[in-house]
């Protein structure tokens, strides 16, 4: 169960993603925050939770189904919005700069919590 669920729990990255991309851009929006939210929300839930599913399913690493869901999701994010193709592919990119730097981190710090120093003596 819990190997069903760490795929799913790696593609809701998107939805704080998308959440952080229309907020420097909430002006330029062609319908209600509200009427976006309505249709979005559920449409990035359903993403995360089949796409999770898929990956467990077909033993497919989360990596090789990002890259087309974050196409589809840019290419979404770009029709909801009244600005040029370049400005809302920059902001785009850099939300997932900013995700990629928070996984990092979030590698990191596991990395320190799971170390056992006997093991690395273990190696000698």
């Amino acid at each position: 169960m819990m190997e069903m669920i760490r795929p799913i729990l790696e593609l809701t990255v998107i939805i704080p993603g998308m959440l952080l991309a229309y907020l420097p851009v909430k002006e330029c929006l062609k319908q209600a925050p509200v009427k976006l939210a309505l249709w979005l929300t559920p449409l990035l839930l359903t993403l995360s939770l089949s796409g999770g599913i898929v990956c467990y399913m077909f033993q497919f690493p989360v990596k090789l189904l990002l890259v087309p869901v974050l196409m589809l999701l840019m290419l979404i994010y770009h029709k909801t919005l009244q600005i040029s193709i370049w400005k809302s592919s920059s902001i785009f990119l850099a939300v997932c700069a900013v995700f990629a730097c928070v996984n990092s981190l979030s590698r990191a710090v596991n990395a320190i919590m799971i170390f056992e120093p006997d093991i690395a003596e273990k190696q000698l």
